[in-house]
């Protein structure tokens, strides 16, 4: 369309590349045709000049100008009129640029339309950065939950999960996509969802944090003791979201009720026994006697215990 206004052989939408010295093509016409995009370094061309904010207009004679710019000797550009788009905040994106391979004739108008497309293409070009950027924050953030070594989960306001680590899916036993959008109820026994919404609840409420020992099934049929750690997070829109820790202490209670079983069997016997019966600490002090051991010594167990 510009190359039709202006009757130039090319126009080039540049953005700055991933070196502040390079710039990217968004969009290359060329003598009538779209071609593919490049990149290509700043210095000793007039784009230059135009990343760093001026407006630069050579009429004619721009190979002379910038002898080091062999693309313009490739493309036998004779003018170039070049404009920087800006974002919101003040700062250079990229560029617009039309080139020539005769002498431009009426520079006003160029740069006056030029100025009226460059508002446009930056509003534009912004946004494709801003939706980048989220994608990215997006990407970058689900990579960091996902080298946590304890499930992750993050729910919305209607208890749906919106974001989950592969720990958490492997935990549960169902994979993302089965669990992505869907709630407690979806996986887990009506008792056990119940007592996860409620505790939700209330972190939602409070906008506060909750520590709760909760058990749950897994798809295996598993029953696994959790402690889970809940936190509320609200967005910039002020969209409030439940933030979510899980440690898995089955084991540890596995291990907690066979070592209480064993002090009970313990008990059981060394109370029945008719020979007194000690158990010591690692300082040697009395943790434990039996009743014949008392009544041999004379003594209560509180006076013989921790001497």
């Amino acid at each position: 369309y510009l190359a039709q206004i202006f009757d130039v052989d090319y126009v080039v939408i540049d953005k700055l590349g991933s070196l502040i010295t390079q710039a990217e093509t968004l969009a290359l016409y060329v003598k009538g045709d779209i071609v593919p995009n490049m990149s290509y370094d700043l210095k000793g061309t007039p784009c230059d000049g135009v990343m760093n904010g001026k407006l630069c207009v050579h009429p004619s004679g721009v190979q002379q100008l910038f002898p080091d710019d062999l693309l313009l000797v490739e493309m036998q550009v004779e003018s170039y009129a070049g404009l920087p788009l800006w974002n919101t905040t003040g700062e250079v994106i990229g560029l617009i640029a039309v080139m020539d391979t005769k002498p431009m004739k009426d520079i006003s108008f160029i740069t006056a339309i030029l100025q009226l497309v460059a508002t446009s293409v930056s509003a534009e070009l912004e946004r494709q950065r801003s939706e980048q950027a989220l994608i990215d924050s997006h990407h970058f953030l689900k990579q960091i939950i996902n080298t946590l070594a304890d499930p992750v989960f993050v729910k919305d306001r209607q208890h749906r999960w919106v974001l989950l680590n592969q720990t958490f899916c492997d935990f549960i036993g169902y994979s993302l996509e089965e669990l992505h959008g869907k709630s407690d109820y979806d996986f887990f026994p009506k008792e056990q969802a119940d007592i996860f919404w409620e505790k939700d609840e209330l972190v939602f409420s409070d906008c506060g944090e909750n520590t709760n020992e909760e058990t749950f099934t897994d798809a295996s049929g598993n029953v696994r003791t959790i402690i889970t750690k809940k936190t509320c997070y609200t967005d910039s829109k002020g969209q409030p979201f439940l933030v979510g820790i899980i440690t898995d202490i089955t084991e540890r209670k596995r291990m907690e009720d066979e070592l209480a079983a064993r002090e009970q069997q313990f008990r059981v016997l060394a109370e029945t026994l008719p020979s007194p019966v000690f158990r010591f600490d690692k300082d040697c002090r009395r943790i434990y006697v039996n009743p014949i051991a008392e009544k041999i010594s004379g003594n209560t167990a509180a006076e013989l215990l921790y001497k």
